[in-house]
């Protein structure tokens, strides 16, 4: 990128603190680099309420997302500084292929399992899928290893039944690593078969007890089949690890909701408003708290800003319609 070149100084310390996780690192943070060169308010050239509903945040618009990865609800950037909208840029060669350079004869599992990663970390064009998959038929034995990268190429393929019938081969095997345990969960859980789902994040969970995605997996999963109990205990914990985990905030606050605790409920869900101003979900859920405590102006003062960005969504029209019937 043009930042990049003009810069020259532009290194992962100049946005990152290799001692703080991405989640732990204040906004702020990642916008100073930007910000030390742009510091003209009319460099931007986006709408003014645009940048209001994103709180001037640069890094997120001009560093987007290069899409969701395989750690649940964590997507990584691909460090381009670009315009949003704007064409990409030509390609500067084609992709050939993958070779293991600690092994000139890998296995076609150690093959598969470089494709999917690949994928995963860089790239999600479906000719790496379709590459592991032409490694993952040359395998002869089906064994612990196979079932693992297979149940991983199908987790990125979101073939999620036969994720579901691999795992049935896998049990009667060694214990699979958390990741293997989360995808099959997972896989459960869109299928909508939550104990199953629950079963799975636990074990996931034993393995790795401080990947808070895993557990707010799990906690979400306990909500699913009514045990408010235990997924208030899960979400507790996920907050105890990390206070500005928003989906924790939100989901403790819609725990507390359905257990009739409506003032806890409400700290809950404007803490992960104030983590992330454009949570969609926590703001609705906000607004149901205040319908069904009457609280009619607080409703429409939360429901003024849900129409100001979100006129057309169908859960904002009919919360719309619960508050002018209050």
């Amino acid at each position: 990128s043009k930042c990049f070149i003009e810069t020259q100084q532009l290194s992962c310390i100049t946005c990152h603190n290799p001692h703080l996780t991405v989640k732990e690192t204040p906004v702020a943070q990642f916008n100073a680099p930007c910000q030390s060169c742009h510091n003209n308010g009319n460099d931007c050239t986006e709408t003014i309420a645009a940048r209001n509903l994103k709180q001037d945040n640069c890094s997120g618009c001009h560093i987007p997302k290069s899409g969701s990865i395989d750690i649940p609800h964590v997507s990584i950037s691909d460090h381009k500084i670009q315009i949003p909208g704007k064409d990409a840029m030509k390609e500067d060669g084609q992709f050939v292929r993958l070779i293991a350079l600690t092994d000139s004869n890998a296995s076609p599992v150690t093959m598969a399992k470089g494709y999917l990663k690949y994928f995963e970390a860089f790239t999600h064009q479906p000719i790496m899928l379709d590459s592991a998959w032409m490694w993952l038929q040359k395998v002869k034995i089906k064994d612990e290893p196979y079932y693992k990268a297979s149940i991983h190429y199908h987790y990125l393929n979101g073939n999620f039944k036969q994720i579901i019938a691999d795992a049935s081969k896998l049990n009667a095997m060694k214990i699979p690593d958390a990741w293997t345990y989360y995808r099959i969960g997972e896989s459960y859980f869109t299928m909508k078969d939550f104990p199953n789902a629950i079963v799975y994040f636990k074990k996931a969970v034993e393995v790795l007890p401080y990947n808070l995605d895993f557990n707010l997996k799990l906690g979400s999963a306990y909500f699913r089949v009514n045990n408010f109990s235990d997924a208030q205990k899960v979400f507790a914990f996920i907050i105890n690890e990390n206070p500005k985990y928003e989906k924790a905030w939100m989901n403790l606050g819609a725990v507390y909701l359905q257990n009739g605790k409506y003032q806890e409920a409400e700290f809950a869900l404007i803490n992960a408003i104030q983590l992330d101003p454009d949570y969609l979900q926590a703001r609705l859920t906000l607004v149901d708290l205040y319908i069904k405590t009457r609280q009619k102006q607080k409703a429409k003062d939360e429901l003024k800003y849900l129409l100001a960005f979100y006129p057309e969504d169908i859960y904002v029209k009919q919360m719309q319609q619960s508050v002018n019937s209050l």
